[in-house]
This record gives C-alpha cells, structure tokens and sequence, in this order.
C-alpha cells in the first residue's frame, strides 16, 4: 500500500479547503505518510505549517515558478493540466484509485482518522502564521485582560445575497437583534463582539454594543483566527465559522431567520464538517 495520496481537484474557497484536507492530514499523520496537494488556494501561504509539513506537500507551489511564470499564471496552468477531462476521466479509474488520486472535496465529511490524532497536533499543522497569531492576539488580549467575553459574530455578506436563494443571508437589523439576544442571554457576563464580515459595514450601526475591532490591515485569514479565540461564535451556516470552532474548540450557534438564542444548549462545538458534538446535524 502507497504511503501517499494525491488530492488534486479545483482550489476553492479556504475553509472548504482545509475542510477537504483534515481527515488525510490525519491519515498521513496516524500512518507516517503524506499528502499532495496539486492545487493550492490563494490563501495558503497564511499557513506556513501546512505547506512545510512533514505530512502534507504543496509540490507545484514554488516561489521560483512564480518568478518564472507569475503566481497566477502558474496557478492557472496547473489547474488546466489537473483539471482537464483527460485528468478528470483518469481519476475515475481504478488505477488512480489504487494510486491514491483522491477529489478533496469529497473528503470533507470524512472522520475516519481526524479523531483519533490529537487536537494539539492539528491545531499546530494548520495554524496560521505567526504574523497572524501576534496581530490578533495583540488586539484580543486588550478585551481579554479587562474580563471581557468576546462572542465573533460571522457578518456573511457578498455571494449569500443569491446562494440558495439568500436562505443565508441576513440583514444587520437580524445580526443586531440576535446581538441583543446575545447580551441578554449572558448577561451576568461583561460582552463583547468581535464582528467578521467580508463586507463594508457602518459600525455606527452596532453603536450599542462593545465591538473587538482589529487593525485595519487584516486579511480573512486574521478573521477566522480571531473567531477561533473567541469565546462563542454565531452566525449562518458556513465552513468558516465551522472551521473556527472545530480547530479553535469554541461553541458555535447557527442562526435562522426569526430564530432565538436562548440557551447555553443553543452552542456546541463543532464534531465534524456535518455534526455539532451535541449530535445536530449540519444542513450544509
């Protein structure tokens, strides 16, 4: 048996991919073997340790290459020597099965090996950069060190306007009132919130509240990290938020449209990539 597996579908969106990633992680890490990875997401390179891992391999992700070629133009040649149907229709064979070919996507719900290997060991392979761990903790340890309970707030705009019809997607006034339910709910607590959105917002409109702001040069990567530290997280169903539970260990509450928070049981850590700990199933 090969000591090796290759994922190589299309990049996507970066907690989808880290997602597609964990369970083979795990089997490399339980089995002393490793995993390629032929297409890469932008934001990879926020994860030095995942792309100096003993375990998981980025072969084509070169920074000669990129000289050589420019980073994107190189991405998009790998994509179309991987990911054309000649490629496609090989790793539907069984030859490619045996050889270890694998769709990372198709992963994403796979736990037969991330529960067995310890949650220290993961967090330290797919940790961020250390640039990203002091720009967040230096914010954070201000609220921290002044008794303040930091709920993240996962703000998702942009594609969740139209993705299965705006299902998803909610407007401040909703993220404000489940704010306030928020509050109320903890409020022998002394709240903060620290709001992550991929949109422009007017903070006036959270003026009530204690926001945990970072510095303005931030990048996505520095959101979900910040939502790992968090003491609670909320906000619509999504990888991301999902991926800042699991590997940051903080409850997580998914909201819907005229729903309430009104319980410590409305939380739970995140179990895998379609179950809370609680047994409650994930939708998507």
């Amino acid at each position: 048996m090969f000591k090796f597996k290759v994922i190589c579908d299309a990049p996507g969106q970066t907690c989808n991919r880290l997602w597609s990633y964990l369970d083979t992680v795990s089997w490399a890490i339980k089995n002393g073997g490793k995993v390629y990875v032929i297409n890469w997401d932008v934001d990879i390179k926020y994860f030095p340790n995942l792309l100096k891992s003993k375990y998981c391999s980025f072969p084509f992700y070169s920074q000669t290459l990129f000289k050589l070629f420019g980073e994107d133009r190189w991405k998009d040649i790998c994509a179309i020597l991987s990911l054309n149907s000649l490629a496609r229709n090989f790793r539907k064979t069984k030859v490619a099965e045996y050889l270890g070919f694998l769709n990372g996507w198709d992963l994403r719900e796979n736990h037969e090996y991330f529960p067995y290997v310890k949650k220290s060991v993961l967090q330290d392979v797919f940790s961020p950069s250390q640039s990203v761990i002091q720009d967040v903790s230096s914010e954070l340890k201000k609220y921290k060190s002044e008794g303040y309970f930091i709920v993240g707030v996962h703000m998702r705009g942009g594609d969740y306007r139209h993705w299965e019809n705006g299902q998803y997607f909610f407007e401040k006034e909703e993220y404000r009132d489940f704010m306030f339910q928020i509050k109320a709910l903890f409020a022998k607590e002394k709240v903060c919130f620290f709001i992550s959105s991929n949109e422009k917002y007017d903070k006036s409109y959270f003026d009530e509240f204690t926001l945990c702001e970072l510095n303005k040069n931030t990048t996505a990567i520095h959101d979900l990290y910040a939502l790992s530290q968090c003491d609670r997280i909320i906000g619509p169903h999504s990888s991301f938020s999902r991926w800042a539970s699991f590997i940051g260990d903080v409850p997580l509450c998914y909201i819907e449209h005229g729903g309430k928070i009104v319980s410590e049981s409305d939380f739970s850590l995140i179990k895998d990539f379609y179950h809370f700990q609680n047994g409650k199933r994930i939708r998507i």
